[in-house]
């Protein structure tokens, strides 16, 4: 890889990343994606602003899975009535093994730091797996990954276009 970073998460916008292949390798979990925003004071870009990166491989070494969730919702009617309520959903460890290929195509909008166990850092990485109609957003399921890692290398090769220019 041409360009790349170690713990610089921070140093990135994930709001329009989109997942191209997720899987739990030797090293730790890797992510394939498009559409990674490289911040503006990230090490690696050199522009004053922010861009698109081509496809960028992200890898969280070592990662460790504290827990994982189909996030629930609330759906109100227009008149603001609570319609239908379903909670958050804990997976199992099966399912757990099962979300690498669940992730093909979700869109990865949120990276933050979450909580502190075990004396490491808990990050939250958030998805969002649209439904058959991608405008629908009450067909599409959310999903939150909860993980530890030794660190976090992104590389990727190119720069596409500045962000909303």
């Amino acid at each position: 890889m041409k360009f790349q970073t170690v713990n610089e998460l921070g140093r990135f916008d994930f709001r329009d990343c989109q997942v191209l292949s997720a899987a739990m390798e030797e090293e730790g979990l890797a992510l394939v994606v498009d559409a990674l925003i490289v911040r503006q004071g990230n090490s690696q870009n050199r522009q004053p602003f922010d861009s698109y990166a081509g496809e960028a491989r992200i890898l969280f070494r070592d990662a460790r899975v504290h827990r994982a969730v189909q996030e629930g919702y609330k759906h109100y009617s227009a008149d603001e009535v609570l319609v239908e309520e379903v909670p958050d959903k804990d997976l199992t460890p099966d399912q757990i093994q099962g979300l690498p290929a669940l992730l093909q195509g979700a869109y990865l909008y949120e990276v933050e730091k979450d909580h502190f166990e075990d004396g490491k850092t808990v990050y939250a990485l958030e998805f969002e797996i649209p439904g058959e109609d991608p405008y629908d957003i009450l067909s599409s399921r959310n999903y939150g990954l909860f993980l530890s890692f030794s660190q976090a290398e992104i590389g990727w090769d190119q720069y596409m276009n500045r962000v909303g220019g």
